[in-house]
């Protein structure tokens, strides 16, 4: 993704990674135990562990810690202790690259907006752990899978006469919003919805700008630490946002860990079209999830695993959202 040739054992056979990408590692890969070990609890093995990809693949549980620089950071940390875990592969940002091209570790650098594309950088980062895990077949399955929900997504999404105005926050306090050009923004566009940040060019905004931009569907981040959805409820400073009004304030569902990437990005577009547009959107949110995990990991999700990514109890008190019931799925089948 940077250009550079990469030394790297292929199969790898103990990856090291301190990204965020273990869940596509899995994905791609199949095996828990070709990962040496994962970052800081937040972005690898606690995501991982309490994310559904555990129904898959039990053992994500005692995945060990990478050493990094401590605290929730991705950024490798003392190079001796990298190297003592003999890793085959080492995957990393490659703005935290430099310390470990000089110790003349197996490194593959990874770049997020390699190409300038969103779309296209993530097929790049897919395409080169599938290089690196020798599972390329693999990857063109996922590809072409990803497209195809895509291409049926474009074509059954909701035509609602109204672009309704969503904001997107990564954190509530302060407010860290989703801006333009980042995949959320995107995402936005595909559900026609407009993403109030979309003319922001930094992600901070502050609770008078997002009462003025007036949104009608706030969603949260899937893993700040508190239970957001209720505190912006019953916050009275947003009691005249639109959003906050009428209870359109969702935590978005959990998948692997996040709900993104080739396999969950398109039930992620569902569920935005059901939650901006429940009088329009089709109610497959479920049936999108099970299927999903079934065509890809060959693993049929419970019903209970299914209201576990729905983030049930926290969505309870906001709108509609009982439509994602399984009671409710049932009856409409």
């Amino acid at each position: 993704m940077k250009g550079r040739d990469v030394t790297a054992a292929v199969p790898a056979q103990h990856a090291l990674i301190f990204a965020p990408v273990s869940s596509i590692y899995l994905t791609i890969d199949g095996d828990p135990g070709h990962i040496a070990a994962v970052s800081s609890p937040r972005f690898g093995g606690n995501e991982l562990s309490r994310g559904l990809l555990r129904r898959v693949f039990p053992a994500v549980r005692d995945l060990a810690r990478a050493p990094t620089l401590g605290g929730d950071t991705v950024a490798p940390g003392d190079p001796e202790a990298i190297l003592l875990t003999r890793s085959d592969a080492i995957m990393s940002w490659s703005w935290f690259a430099a310390p470990l091209l000089r110790i003349g570790a197996p490194l593959v650098q990874l770049d997020s907006r390699a190409s300038g594309d969103v779309s296209r950088s993530v097929e790049q980062l897919w395409r080169l752990i599938g290089a690196i895990a020798d599972r390329q077949e693999r990857v063109d399955f996922l590809i072409r899978r990803h497209q195809a929900e895509l291409d049926a997504f474009s074509k059954d999404r909701p035509a609602a006469p109204v672009r309704r105005k969503v904001a997107y926050l990564f954190q509530i306090d302060p407010l860290i919003m989703a801006f333009g050009g980042t995949g959320i923004d995107a995402d936005l566009d595909r559900v026609n919805a407009d993403n109030i940040g979309a003319s922001l060019h930094s992600p901070h905004m502050t609770i008078e700008e997002l009462i003025v931009r007036e949104p009608e569907v706030i969603i949260i981040f899937a893993y700040p630490s508190d239970d957001a959805v209720r505190r912006l409820l019953d916050n009275p400073a947003l009691r005249c946002v639109p959003a906050v009004r009428s209870r359109k304030v969702y935590r978005e569902p959990h998948g692997g860990t996040r709900m993104e990437g080739m396999v969950e990005e398109p039930i992620m577009l569902q569920w935005m079209s059901e939650v901006i547009y429940p009088e329009w959107a089709g109610w497959r949110f479920r049936m999108k999830l099970r299927q999903a995990y079934a065509e890809v990991y060959g693993v049929v999700l419970t019903d209970d695993g299914i209201d576990e990514a729905l983030v049930l109890r926290e969505n309870a008190g906001s709108a509609e959202y009982a439509r994602f019931l399984a009671s409710n799925d049932a009856e409409r089948h």
